[in-house]
């Protein structure tokens, strides 16, 4: 990815909650920053979601204006999320939103390290194995976890 001109990225910067101190925002956008020069992206937008779960797609507004961004600026090819667990903590919903960027020709990167996007099965399996990490720390997830115990 690194030859000729760098490729326009998007940067998401996502919070479930709306984050207690300015500085994390800073945070989040400097590792993506860090991320995009890795890989020889120029990022030309930024879209920050603050207190919206990663569970439910659905509820995400940021996403659709994600899209809406990307459906305008079709020269975008590259999406930076924080980590794997801001694009989504479900394997569904990680599913219906990398569906929604592979049509309009978009990859995701995660600013630690993961490039997603690519019909890869080791990068499928990675990917599967994250997202199954990231689903244990769901508050349902916690919920049966609990209720299970009980009985």
């Amino acid at each position: 990815m690194k030859a000729g001109t760098p490729t326009p990225a998007v940067l998401f910067i996502s919070f479930a909650r709306v984050p207690a101190h300015a500085d994390l925002v800073t945070l989040q956008r400097e590792h993506g920053k860090r991320r995009a020069d890795e890989l020889g992206l120029r990022l030309v937008h930024e879209i920050v979601e603050m207190g919206a779960s990663a569970v439910a797609s659905k509820n995400r507004f940021a996403i659709q204006a994600l899209c809406n961004y990307l459906d305008d600026h079709p020269n975008v090819r590259h999406v930076v999320f924080p980590h794997i667990g801001r694009v989504a903590r479900t394997r569904r919903d990680y599913k219906v939103i990398q569906e929604q960027l592979k049509k309009r020709s978009v990859v995701i990167v995660t600013a630690d390290g993961l490039l997603s996007g690519d019909d890869d099965p080791q990068r499928k399996l990675f990917d599967h194995v994250l997202l199954s990490l990231a689903e244990q720390d769901t508050p349902n997830h916690r919920r049966s976890r609990s209720s299970r115990r009980t009985l």
